[in-house]
């Protein structure tokens, strides 16, 4: 999930639940871009290496544009699955926790 002010040229907030333990994570990108959200996502890749698809397993998304490029995260062996439009309580915890941050 991507929070963001105003626009894509804003700096915006990505964040991840892991929703068995409820382990949120956090990052300030610099705007809501795929090229953003991605660099996240490589960024994490590098850290965790082959762990990668035993910490995250399955990741669900909006269908915003800034997740366009996250079908590449299944070939690091992590499913990939887009909630429908208009459909916040398929992401609830995630949405839970945003309401937090």
């Amino acid at each position: 999930m991507v929070i963001y002010l105003h626009d894509k040229k804003e700096a915006a907030v990505f964040s991840l639940l892991e929703k068995k333990a409820e382990n949120y994570i956090a990052f300030l990108i610099p705007g809501k871009t795929s090229e953003a959200v991605m660099s996240v996502m490589h960024s994490l890749k590098a850290e965790f290496g082959d762990r990668f698809a035993q910490v995250f397993k399955t990741i669900t998304d909006d269908n915003g544009s800034e997740f366009a490029d996250f079908a590449q995260c299944e070939s690091w062996g992590t499913q990939v699955f887009f909630a429908h439009p208009y459909t916040s309580w398929e992401r609830a915890q995630n949405e839970r926790h945003n309401g937090l941050f």
